[in-house]
């Protein structure tokens, strides 16, 4: 059985009033919006395909800029570190 089976037989069963509403999460609900995606994605890739040269050049330029500017951002954050070993615990000997 195909996820889109199960989908229709899921609205069916909502349709004749088996279930209420649902919701589907996780992967399988983000299949619903892959082939959107997907299609969105190649005609900006299309879209890019077409532009000049020099316009292609200068979005590079602001791409390293605003990748500078995030690890530039990163490095500047506060870093706490862990210590490379655990401290030292007081054990009391055992007294049999």
């Amino acid at each position: 059985m195909s996820i889109a089976d199960v989908i229709s037989l899921i609205n069916q069963t909502e349709a004749d009033g088996v279930v209420d509403r649902y919701a589907i999460g996780g992967a399988v609900g983000a299949t619903f919006y892959l082939q959107r995606i997907i299609e969105s994605k190649r005609a900006w890739r299309r879209s890019l395909a077409q532009r000049p040269v020099a316009e292609k050049l200068a979005l590079l330029d602001e791409l390293r800029d605003r990748a500078r500017a995030i690890r530039a951002a990163a490095t500047r954050r506060k870093v706490v570190r862990l210590r490379a070993s655990p401290p030292g615990y007081r054990i009391k000997p055992r007294k049999d």
